[in-house]
């Protein structure tokens, strides 16, 4: 698996698998098992294995996966 781990991403636009799995009404593992089998694109924080989501990339995610984008607000 390859990783990507966070440069310079806005942190105002990035969301922990915690506010993901809120949004998508699952649980922190399942939003953590999509970033690493790379359903979902997510960023590692560096020196952690703590993920990251970017609101741009779960909105693309939830329109795939036909997820109601209300539940983003």
């Amino acid at each position: 698996m390859t990783e990507k781990r966070l440069q310079y991403a806005n942190p105002e636009k990035l969301l922990t698998t915690g506010v993901v799995a809120r949004i998508c009404r699952v649980t922190s593992r399942t939003v953590a098992k999509w970033i690493d089998t790379g359903l979902l694109e997510g960023l590692f924080l560096p020196g952690s294995s703590h993920r990251r989501v970017q609101k741009s990339a779960l909105r693309e995610f939830m329109t795939e996966h036909e997820m109601p984008l209300e539940w983003m607000e």
